[in-house]
């Protein structure tokens, strides 16, 4: 592992951490930004490797992956914690899988 990798991490989890106390949503607390962000920083390279190689055989894996990053382990922590916070779990989905399409269109355009 590269050290721009840990860095760009910790600056990512301090604004995720920073954010929880900027606003106020009923879903933003520490544990589950950093459940997320270490399930992202997981599964992120792995997963784009594998779509920028166009290593087709593994895309139901990067979707599971995909998923869980951005769904599932929201859906077990807040199930677990407060079930009445994932009246939020819409918005925090599209919220957390918006970088998804950026991603996309770089590799449709080329710019990797």
């Amino acid at each position: 592992m590269r050290l721009y990798r840990y860095t760009t991490f910790a600056i990512g989890l301090s604004l995720l951490i920073a954010g929880r106390y900027y606003y106020q949503a009923p879903d933003w607390d520490v544990p589950i930004s950093i459940i997320m962000a270490s399930f992202a920083f997981l599964t992120a390279g792995w997963s784009m490797d594998a779509l920028f190689l166009r290593q087709w055989q593994k895309l139901p894996l990067v979707l599971l992956a995909t998923w869980w990053t951005v769904d599932g382990c929201y859906w077990l922590y807040w199930s677990i914690v407060d079930p009445a916070a994932l009246v939020m779990r819409s918005a925090n989905f599209g919220a957390s899988l918006m970088p998804i399409p950026n991603v996309r269109l770089g590799m449709v355009k080329g710019n990797f």
